[in-house]
């Protein structure tokens, strides 16, 4: 039996860029799809979904497609990164998700749980707190490397 360490698995840092963008893409796109339209004529005149999702949503999209646009969607296997940058960016994002599907989930089934100004206080907090956790992988992912 070898007593020699194994080093980390390094993983291409573009591969999880392209994984992440895909999936933020797509949870967040469906996530405002699901509020402004599935969801919206359960909510109070109150509730701000148009002026706190699309907003955030288009700055999660511009930055994804602007880096695709930029690298012609090319996964080159340099830079990489270890499993634990990639396991802590699993956890802020599912973090994140789940968090913002739970607001208009309590404030639909939740029983009054929530009033229109407390979901509207909610998406800014969850989208403030943990998009700025999430800004902080972003800007590392997709920034271009020359």
């Amino acid at each position: 039996m070898s007593t020699r360490r194994r080093s980390p698995k390094k993983i291409p840092k573009m591969l999880v860029s392209v994984w992440l963008g895909c999936v933020l893409l797509a949870f967040h796109s469906a996530m405002t799809f699901a509020l402004l339209f599935a969801f919206s004529h359960r909510f109070g005149e109150g509730v701000a979904i148009a002026e706190i999702s699309i907003p955030i949503t288009m700055a999660f999209a511009v930055t994804v497609v602007k880096w695709f646009v930029d690298t012609g969607g090319h996964v080159k296997r340099t830079p990489t990164v270890a499993r634990g940058y990639v396991v802590g960016l699993c956890i802020v994002f599912v973090s994140f998700c789940v968090a913002l599907a739970m607001g208009p989930y309590l404030y639909v089934y939740g029983g009054g749980i929530f009033n229109d100004a407390q979901l509207n206080t909610y998406f800014a907090v969850v989208d403030g707190a943990f998009g700025v956790l999430l800004l902080i992988f972003l800007n590392d992912l997709f920034s271009i490397q020359k």
